[in-house]
């Protein structure tokens, strides 16, 4: 049996648990451990015992090298101020006189670091001292010069910069920018339970080393005291001290310790193999494990036990707190510290691209193979349940993890009157179902199919009708954008129509997303509750104010306003079959007392309830029973029952919530109510008035589905989760929304769930549609382009891969990691032109006119090159500008001569054809990260460290502040006419603005990652979206309905171009280091 099953499953894992434990017991009292013995005793288990007992086998190997890292480990003397000033005046140089030092900020076993104030350029820095009297050899010689020139070649917003490289005497010295937030290591416990936070920090870190890497660099030395946090509590890796290039070995260092034992991997505590981008990659890792346990990693004291190993045998404290880790990230950290180079992340942006995939809700690439492990071990141990073809481990995972035991009740209950069969299968139906919707979220489309296809046809139920037509091509819409967030929404069967309310604004829409949305309020009263009455073709809704307004069913004239006797209204149900309605609200925000009442909106007020409460209940809800004259009420825990009587009673003698209840469902036809609170949703049973089992997982609104066979809840989070009635089994987590899901509501007629969230948006999932309405899949061809190995620019808020693409997207430009720049023929897949550039290229642009390429070399001097064949322009200008400055953003105008560059709160304009250049200072902008022109060359936009678009005239002051993304913005284009400016970036939103009035017109979203790129169509009717989610999405301008989703990527999409006629469009995907584009056929 189900319940059973769980139990036996339980079982297995605690005495697994327990058989482990006590061999790492018996190995740290220096017990041997008879491996042959204990698989005979425990036969049942000799898969997992066998596959442990492997890995430590590895964690010996890795402990001698620890070790042995550890006791060679040596202290170096430290530099006094004293001592460098003595030598700068030995040495008869007044170079120090430049520096008005102050206190050291760290000693380190190679060197000091001193606070200075460099007066020659007005600017606070960090002067890092180092005696080369202690380094005697050229070997030491060459560890201090590779650091600082390795540095000085790293320009990343992530990583600390370099300023200049000097020798005063025995000591070497460079100045860098002071941070004085302190590192990393000083604050752990700020990011101890914060996974967030933890996961968004260490993607930045390994794109940064990944930025490093791309230029051949190893650090070598990672660890949170070397990473130093800015003044926008921003990390900066420091400390290159160790700095190696890729490639090379430690031969030139005989007997020194590369690295800091605790977080060096094996083969480099070894010594004896090649140190790789592997090495920096475990190091994250162990980076990583510290901030999730708040504990230094293993043999942080020095001390090293025979066998011990980082993650499976850390100190039994650390495994407690590592149970409260979502098992996604301890996969993730598990992968970056294998013993075995080749078994980590193949890259540093490999394990950024699982952190984000992760911060996405989507699944990580850490846990496939576990996955496969786990379900092959799973299926021996039942054999007749996978003859059925339980084929989804993880489904079963996640349907008892957690379960209360009021929960196993049910399962036990309903199994009794269940067949084993019958119990098989509806199994085997969930956990294809969960296969189909990670296949597809995979991009495997073919897969998918397949999955559906297997589902018995008996047992197809509303998310098998929803995933159906996803692989068919119909996708979720957003059927309203709001100013703020949604506060509530409602769904009419008679007119098609969804109603939403928000902090200010009041918009009918249709419910298939066509057209624009009705404003019907737009004014700064919160919408608190709407409804439709479609007996009586009404639409009524509640503001923060006295007043009920009545509206004509399709919200064309307001018919009537009636006062209320409260101020502020906290739920409002119509029943369609009899146009009754009823209103529940409270006389202050601590609603005491609480008024109910029943209403016929034409006849005036029928009955009126009050109570008094002693406990304040400010989630106070409540719902009509369909057909009868009675209504189900939350008070606080409590659920009641209010009849035409006037008399309020207690629905049930049990109460089973823990916390006020949030919201309540009814479905009449299976005789069951739903209630969610913040820690539990609950199912009733009407006519038994008790309740039937508990799920322990709280939301903030639930709704039914199909007649009562599913139910809706709205958790804390940003998805839905889809639960069987029968037990609150999950069936399906419904993902697109990127914040709280608010309100919830379901179409019948259509089979249509609408849902409401903090996001700004109204989003619309399809059930069962006609073929008609589902759009014909769109003809693809792919081609790979050679010698694409484009490199990136890591980190920046613009996307800063180093492709360039003109609109058409016939062609495609780009700076290969041979150095080499290629032209290529987007549609052939062929190179039209390679060129071999004599100074390295930094950054790279598309002129306005497309007749040129912009290459910005790395000493500063800025090329124009005709396209495609890349001759020479003579008009080649060196720019008195820092390099990092044309990392952050350029911009060219439409005439093509002029570049604007910004640094901190400085903006320069520089005219290329004359080499002047102009500088404006405003203390009230910040940073300017990344810019683009306008059509008609009169102004531009750009984006800032808040997130703000910022709309700038020619003479680069603020002509107007965009703001809505809670991200960094790295995308930003104006439309063909210049009547819009659409955005996108890390929050995965596409937003859209008015030019003129300067108002927010569409807030979409529903990629899984960051938005890199997009495009508006020729005409400006349409926007695609490229993520690295793999996927390309296409857009409705004016509604912000998403119209198609286009995948079949096998990599992050890159960039995103609409053919100059709008009937193809291209996506630039990168897969395995090259380039593919596709090409979609648009009908």
């Amino acid at each position: 049996m189900a319940g059973n099953a769980a139990s036996y499953d339980s079982k297995i894992e605690a005495k697994l648990d327990q058989i482990t434990l006590d061999v790492m017991k018996r190995i740290e009292r220096g017990e041997t451990v008879d491996r042959a013995e204990l698989l005979a005793q425990h036969s049942d288990l000799a898969d997992e015992l066998s596959e442990f007992f492997d890995d430590l086998e590895s964690v010996d190997q890795q402990t001698r090298y620890l070790k042995s890292a550890i006791q060679g480990a040596d202290s170096n003397r430290q530099v006094s101020l004293e001592e460098f000033r003595q030598a700068a005046v030995e040495a008869g140089t007044s170079t120090l006189d430049d520096f008005q030092f102050g206190a050291v900020i760290a000693r380190g076993g190679m060197a000091s670091v001193f606070r200075a104030w460099q007066k020659s350029l007005e600017r606070p820095v960090a002067v890092k001292v180092i005696a080369t009297d202690q380094f005697t050899s050229p070997a030491d010689q060459a560890l201090i010069q590779f650091e600082a020139s390795a540095t000085a070649r790293l320009t990343h917003p992530h990583i600390v910069p370099i300023y200049e490289v000097g020798t005063v005497g025995r000591f070497h010295y460079f100045t860098m920018k002071l941070l004085e937030r302190g590192s990393l290591a000083d604050r752990i416990p700020e990011y101890v339970g914060n996974y967030r936070k933890i996961a968004e920090l260490m993607a930045k870190l390994a794109e940064a080393v990944q930025y490093a890497h791309d230029r051949g660099i190893l650090h070598r030395d990672l660890k949170p005291s070397n990473v130093l946090i800015d003044a926008r509590d921003e990390p900066c890796i420091t400390d290159f001290g160790l700095a190696g290039k890729i490639g090379g070995s430690d031969e030139s260092f005989p007997g020194r310790i590369i690295g800091t034992p605790q977080y060096m991997a094996p083969e480099q505590a070894a010594g004896t193999e090649e140190v790789t981008t592997a090495a920096d990659v475990y190091s994250l890792g162990m980076t990583l494990l510290e901030l999730l346990t708040g504990t230094t990693p293993a043999f942080s004291d020095g001390k090293v036990t025979e066998g011990e190993d980082v993650m499976l045998r850390l100190p039994v404290a650390v495994k407690e707190k590592l149970k409260r880790v979502p098992r996604d990230l301890i996969a993730i950290c598990g992968k970056c510290l294998r013993f075995q180079p080749e078994r980590r992340y193949g890259s540093a942006a490999d394990l950024a691209e699982d952190i984000k995939r992760w911060l996405g809700d989507f699944p990580v690439q850490a846990r496939r193979a576990t996955a496969a492990t786990r379900l092959g071990k799973w299926a021996k141990r039942r054999p007749l349940a996978a003859s059925f073809g339980l084929i989804s481990i993880f489904s079963i995972v996640a349907a008892y993890a957690g379960i209360s035991w009021q929960w196993q009740r049910a399962l036990v209950e309903r199994d009794r009157a269940e067949s084993a069969f019958e119990v098989a299968e509806r199994r085997n139906y969930i956990n294809l179902i969960g296969l189909a919707d990670r296949e597809f979220e995979l991009g495997n489309i073919a897969a998918a199919r397949e999955a559906l296809n297997d589902c018995d046809e008996s047992l197809r139920r509303w998310e098998w009708h929803y995933l159906q037509s996803r692989t068919r091509g119909l996708f979720p819409k957003v059927v309203q954008s709001h100013e703020t967030g949604l506060l509530c929404v409602d769904v009419s069967s008679k007119r098609g129509l969804v109603v939403g309310g928000s902090r200010g604004q009041l918009k009918l829409s249709a419910i298939s997303g066509k057209g624009e949305s009705a404003v019907l309020q737009d004014s700064t009263r919160d919408i608190h509750a709407v409804a439709f009455d479609d007996a009586n073709d009404q639409l009524l809704d509640t503001r923060s104010t006295r007043y009920l307004r009545i509206w004509r069913g399709d919200g064309s004239e307001l018919l009537a306003e009636k006062q209320l006797p409260w101020n502020r209204t906290e739920s409002m149900s119509v029943d369609d079959s009899t146009g009754r309605g009823l209103m529940i609200g409270g006389s202050n925000p601590d609603q005491l007392p609480i008024f109910f009442q029943y209403a016929t909106w034409d006849d005036g007020w029928e009955v009126e309830l009050e109570i008094s409460q002693s406990e304040p209940s400010s989630s106070t809800s409540g719902q009509l029973m369909p057909g009868a004259d009675a209504a189900i009420i939350a008070v606080g825990t409590d659920l009641m029952l209010g009849g035409s009587n006037g008399a309020l009673t207690s629905f049930s003698e049990v109460s089973a919530h823990q916390t006020p209840i949030r919201d309540i469902a009814i479905a009449s036809p299976i005789n069951r109510i739903a209630s969610v609170s913040e820690t539990e949703t609950v199912i009733w049973s009407i006519t038994g008035q008790e309740p039937l089992y508990s799920i322990p997982e709280g939301g903030v609104a639930v709704e039914f589905l199909d007649k009562g066979q599913r139910l809706a809840v709205a958790g804390s989070g940003r998805s839905i989760q889809l639960r069987d009635v029968s037990d609150g089994e999950l069936v399906l987590s419904l993902r697109g929304h990127s914040d709280i899901v608010t309100a919830l509501a379901f179409e019948p007629t259509s089979r249509t769930l609408l849902t409401a969230s903090r996001d700004r948006t109204v989003r619309a999932w399809y059930g069962p549609v006609e073929t008609s309405s589902v759009p014909s899949p769109l003809r693809q061809t792919t081609v790979a382009l050679p010698h694409s190995d484009v490199l990136s620019l890591s980190g920046f808020q613009l996307d800063r891969t180093l492709l360039a693409i003109p609109s058409s997207g016939d062609i495609a430009v780009g700076v290969c990691r041979d150095g080499n720049v290629r032209v290529w023929d987007s549609e052939l897949g062929s190179v039209i032109q390679t060129m071999a550039p004599a100074v390295e290229i930094e950054n790279l642009a598309i002129a306005p006119t497309e007749q040129h390429v912009v290459l910005v070399r790395r000493d500063r001097v800025v090329e124009l090159r005709t396209l495609p064949a890349l001759k020479l322009v003579e008009r080649v200008v060196p720019l008195d500008i820092e390099a990092t400055q044309l990392n952050r953003g350029a911009y060219w105008d439409v005439a093509g001569d002029r570049l604007i560059t910004s640094t901190g709160r400085t903006r320069v304009i520089h005219r290329i054809a004359t080499g002047d250049s102009k500088e404006f200072f405003d203390e009230e902008n910040f940073e300017i990260f990344g810019s683009v022109g306008s059509p008609d060359g009169q102004r531009f936009a750009a984006t800032d460290e808040r997130h703000n678009v910022l709309l700038i005239d020619g003479t680069l002051e603020v002509e107007r502040v965009l703001n809505g993304p809670t991200g960094e913005v790295r995308v930003v284009k104006f439309s063909p006419d210049g009547k819009w400016i659409a955005a996108g970036g890390f929050d995965r939103n596409l937003y859209v603005w008015e030019i003129e009035s300067g108002r927010r017109h569409v807030v979409a979203g529903g990629h899984g990652l960051s938005i890199t790129d997009l495009a508006f169509s020729p005409d400006g009717s349409q926007i695609a979206t490229s993520s690295q989610d793999e996927a390309v999405r296409l857009w409705d301008t004016l509604s912000g309905a998403m119209i198609r989703e286009l995948r079949g990527h096998t990599g992050p999409v890159l960039r995103v171009r609409f053919t100059a006629n709008g009937g193809r469009l291209r996506s630039f995907s990168k897969s395995e280091g090259e380039i593919a584009v596709s090409t979609w056929e648009i009908p």
